[in-house]
């Protein structure tokens, strides 16, 4: 049989309480919780937009580059099944942005502005790509030096031994 003494008792009561008293705190704390969420949201903004062909057709798998001008930070995206694309938690500042696709001309956009809690929205015409060019650029490797330039002369024993010395005479013994 468990028995209990009146000390035990009064312990279990004190725990009770600050457990009672802890648990209304718990509603503060998650109110502090979600507010820092909601304030580290409304800091930032949004650019949202779409990408079409020249006949108006969307077009799937883009990809959209944004670039803040003020930090030069690359913020990246890719256009849905329907040819629509978001780059959300922007910094507000003004942008330009870049939208590319295989197949076709990539297009830049005019500098757009960013605000606090907006969303700016931009429209994408990229027109089909012509033939591809490429050009190959190549040096001609250095040539090597074949005679030297540099002035050399080489030193006998008895000019080493006649050089002044700076300060007392020092012998140097080799056996």
């Amino acid at each position: 049989m468990f028995v209990l003494d009146a000390s035990e008792i009064s312990l279990s009561r004190l725990h009770f309480r600050f457990a009672i008293r802890l648990l209304r705190f718990i509603p503060i704390l998650f109110l502090v919780i979600v507010s820092v969420a909601i304030a580290q949201d409304a800091s930032t903004g949004a650019l949202a937009g779409m990408v079409l062909d020249p006949d108006g057709g969307r077009i799937a798998a883009a990809g959209i580059v944004a670039v803040n001008d003020a930090t030069g930070l690359r913020y990246s995206a890719s256009t849905d099944q329907e040819g629509r694309f978001v780059i959300q938690l922007l910094p507000p500042g003004d942008y330009s942005a870049r939208a590319e696709s295989p197949g076709m001309s990539p297009q830049l956009s005019p500098k757009i502005h960013v605000d606090v809690g907006g969303s700016a929205q931009l429209e994408f015409r990229l027109l089909v790509a012509g033939s591809k060019e490429t050009v190959n650029v190549s040096d001609t490797p250095a040539l090597v030096e074949t005679q030297p330039s540099a002035v050399s002369t080489v030193i006998d024993e008895r000019a080493i031994t006649e050089l002044p010395l700076n300060g007392p005479a020092l012998v140097i013994w080799f056996c």
